[in-house]
């Protein structure tokens, strides 16, 4: 855990155990992080957009279970390259049922790793963004390399 925890649990009343809390991850650690927990707890920050810890725990072969939104059902299919949660209620069934199912765990963490690595990179969205600007502004010549 990163900073902040032990605030937002005290505000919770829940408790933290202190050797739990061990500061900042360098952004370079996080994959080893994310592919090494059973389950990976992301929330969304907006029903119509992802955030990028989304593709981060997909891409590094994470099993992500989130929020379900529009966006996450616009470009994942929950239950084959995520898993998705509509309440905190339903939360502990769903991280239950699939502690107990690893080899389906890991063929969903593989799927949306899969996924991200074919449609998601930095360079898939950097060519987007050269065609929208290359649509916007005709008179630029933008073409990727």
């Amino acid at each position: 855990m990163g900073d902040g925890w032990p605030e937002l649990a005290r505000a919770m009343g829940l408790s933290i155990p202190r050797q739990a809390v061990r500061g900042p991850l360098p952004y370079e650690e996080t994959a080893a992080v994310y592919n090494s927990a059973a389950i990976v707890l992301g929330l969304q920050n907006s029903p119509l957009h992802l955030t990028q810890l989304t593709f981060d725990i997909l891409g590094s072969g994470g099993f992500l279970l989130t929020l379900k939104t529009p966006a996450v059902e616009r470009v994942f299919a929950p239950g084959r390259h995520l898993a998705v949660t509509a309440s905190a209620w339903e939360t502990p069934a769903i991280v239950d049922h699939y502690l107990t199912r690893p080899d389906k765990r890991q063929a969903i963490a593989r799927a949306g790793q899969q996924l991200v690595h074919q449609k998601h990179t930095y360079r898939d969205r950097a060519v987007r963004l050269l065609a929208l600007i290359g649509r916007a502004y005709p008179a630029i010549r933008v073409r990727p390399a």
